[in-house]
């Protein structure tokens, strides 16, 4: 459907932008799932839930690849790896779900989920960070207005918990 825009010359039109719906749902499921994450890694392995941090990690991921193995399935894609993406997916699964993911797990035992999101959500900006120093150049006033303005949502979300001086073990922040 063709419009004039406001403030366009007379007679000239421009295709507006149509939003993809279907292409909304799996951002909206991302938000969800990830968005309650910290929540779910908190209460179950809490004093008392009955998970160790690395096993309900292990669980989570487990569960994760099984349905994405099933979806490849599904959709006949190759599932035989080459020696190559083998060691880049041991590699990554090392440092990334043991490293990354599961020391979040393990802190928040000590720890209140929104510390955890607070400090994970600081990824991004350490990403850029450490582009700009090896390309050596700023990044751009965009991403660097975006990445401050999601940090400064997160913020907000934490706000109640910071304001409420709610304590927290040095190991569990440096985890």
């Amino acid at each position: 459907m063709n419009r004039t825009l406001a403030g366009g010359a007379p007679g000239t039109s421009r295709r507006e932008p149509r939003i993809a719906w279907a292409g909304l749902i799996p951002l909206f499921a991302v938000y969800l799932i990830w968005g309650s994450t910290y929540l779910a890694i908190r209460l179950t392995v809490r004093e008392g839930a009955g998970f160790s941090p690395f096993t309900m990690g292990a669980m989570r991921t487990a569960a994760g690849g099984g349905l994405l193995l099933l979806g490849a399935a599904c959709a006949h894609s190759r599932l035989r790896l080459t020696k190559e993406e083998l060691f880049v997916l041991a590699a990554s699964g090392i440092f990334l779900w043991t490293g990354g993911n599961g020391l979040v797990i393990w802190a928040e035992q000590r720890t209140a989920s929104g510390y955890a999101a607070l400090f994970v959500g600081l990824t991004p900006i350490w990403v850029a960070v450490i582009e700009a120093f090896l390309d050596r150049r700023l990044p751009s006033w965009l991403l660097a207005g975006s990445l401050l303005t999601g940090f400064a949502g997160l913020g907000v979300l934490s706000l109640p918990l910071l304001a409420a001086g709610t304590k927290a073990d040095f190991f569990s922040i440096l985890a």
